[in-house]
């Protein structure tokens, strides 16, 4: 059911204020890694096109505290249902929400996304992509659950790349390897994970 503030909206405003909320579910780093986890896992017959990457990289997500936004799209419904929260869940409902997102927003929103600055074509720039054609749809989602599960991988890479480098530096240089001592902080205790949303500060 509708709440008051939305029965007093217009169809416009509705349609504005879902596309703003799903350009931030895109931004959002939580949901992004575990659909790009999902959208990156192998079809059944098909070779894993990331390796366990994306696998680490859901293992890494979990490990973390949401935030409130991803808490309310990923855990809440099941948790208030009292089901259980599973990998598989997670993984459907990320796949789902980011379905959803994109085809609340507009075609120039997407390449925005993806640091395109090119123009959409005439008569794209009122529509969502929800309202393509089904072709283009599909294709628009295929691609760019492709790009995102991409620059997933390539921040793991890049962060293991920079720990690996850091680990040279730390046996051949020894001056970095005394600052590197100096900074160590102690490392906390493993927390169990918690099935709330990490508070803002």
């Amino acid at each position: 059911m509708e709440n008051n503030e939305n029965k007093e909206l217009t169809e416009e405003q509705k349609r504005e204020k879902a596309r703003e909320y799903a350009i931030e579910t895109l931004k959002d780093a939580y949901i992004t890694n575990m659909a790009s986890a999902a959208f990156g896992e192998p079809q059944k017959g098909q070779m894993p096109k990331y390796g366990v990457v994306l696998s680490q990289l859901y293992d890494s997500t979990i490990e973390q505290d949401p935030n409130s936004l991803a808490f309310d799209a990923l855990y809440k419904e099941d948790l208030k249902n009292g089901g259980a929260v599973t990998k598989e869940s997670l993984m459907k409902r990320a796949k789902a929400i980011i379905t959803y997102s994109l085809m609340a927003i507009k075609p120039q929103d997407i390449l925005q996304l993806v640091g395109s600055k090119e123009a959409t074509k005439n008569g794209y720039e009122d529509k969502m992509v929800g309202e393509l054609e089904e072709e283009d749809q599909k294709n628009v989602l295929n691609l760019y659950a492709n790009y995102m599960a991409n620059e997933k991988v390539n921040e793991v890479i890049h962060g293991e790349r920079k720990a690996l480098v850091g680990g040279l530096e730390g046996i051949l240089c020894t001056q970095k390897q005394s600052a590197q001592t100096q900074r160590q902080p102690a490392r906390a205790p493993v927390r169990e994970r918690r099935s709330q949303p990490a508070q803002a500060a």
